[in-house]
């Protein structure tokens, strides 16, 4: 993985992906099998396709700096194996990907957390986890606790004692203060109460409009419509669909659910989601044909 250095008006793309394949080997032998592998070839290739999982196929898209994109598709799709890839947490294992210097990925609910430390010792642990300075950290702190809306009661708590919402809310506004070119979101507003998600949208529109790209990956399709401009959709770990968030959201409902429903749901425009439907279909049967 190559990084890229700059902001908007930067040449080039903030992100690049070609031909990005992950496959995982299955099993609790597998690294047994690995070996045996090695001392019998001719054996490769038949337990390659017994015992193992291709995540990714050939995924390639860019995007660029100051934008606010999406993954969308079901669970098992490749979602967030793609954003681990992005992160540096998974290494593909064919292609190549370029990302800025600063890249912070939020990958699951409250990452990095240790549960016996306070709320404070959490907030320096995880920014130097992610390659920052006490100094750094210092810089922004007020801005966390503002952000955040916890008290210096619950910052010199525990977290084993925080709910689930308010390890979310420590996390993501660390990420969301700190300085950084690309942020990466799987999952993590899920768990945030109505208002302080509100807030979080807020702040990552104004991020983007000062040049940061966003990866915001979710299930939250009106969410994502709002905040993202462009995204791709995966299904069973290829690439069916890059382009326009409204196309992209409106082609994978239609495909989980539907014509008929994502017409009932919009009230309108009924024609271009049975149009999706349709593409929809066809990328199914085009899949299902390949050998």
């Amino acid at each position: 993985m190559s990084s890229s250095n700059g902001a908007k008006g930067s040449t080039g793309p903030a992100v690049a992906a070609e031909g990005i394949g992950k496959r995982y080997e299955l099993g609790e032998t597998a690294s047994i099998q690995r070996t045996l592998r090695a001392l019998r070839p001719s054996k490769a290739r038949a337990w390659k396709q017994e015992h193992s999982l291709q995540a990714l196929r050939d995924i390639s898209f860019s995007i660029d700096w100051g934008e606010a994109y999406t993954f969308v598709g079901a669970n098992g799709s490749g979602k967030s194996t793609l954003a681990g890839i992005l992160s540096g947490l998974i290494e593909p294992t064919t292609g190549q990907v370029t990302v800025p210097e600063r890249t912070i990925p939020v990958l699951g609910l409250s990452p990095g957390l240790h549960p016996e430390m306070k709320g404070t010792e959490n907030v320096y642990q995880y920014s130097i986890a992610l390659g920052y300075t006490p100094d750094d950290i210092e810089e922004v702190m007020d801005k966390v606790l503002d952000f955040s809306e916890l008290s210096k009661a619950h910052m010199n708590t525990p977290i084993k004692r925080f709910s689930s919402g308010m390890r979310t809310r420590l996390t993501v506004s660390v990420v969301l203060n700190l300085p950084s070119d690309l942020l990466i979101f799987d999952e993590v507003l899920a768990k945030a109460d109505t208002a302080f998600k509100g807030r979080c949208i807020e702040r990552i529109t104004d991020l983007v409009a000062e040049g940061r790209t966003i990866i915001y990956i979710g299930h939250e399709m009106e969410l994502i419509r709002n905040l993202c401009t462009r995204g791709l959709w995966l299904e069973e770990g290829e690439l069916k669909q890059v382009g326009d968030v409204e196309d992209i959201v409106l082609a994978y409902a239609a495909s989980a659910v539907g014509a008929d429903e994502i017409a009932r749901r919009e009230g309108k425009n009924r024609e271009r989601a049975e149009a999706y439907a349709a593409l929809a279909q066809q990328a199914a049967e085009a899949t299902s044909s390949k050998p």
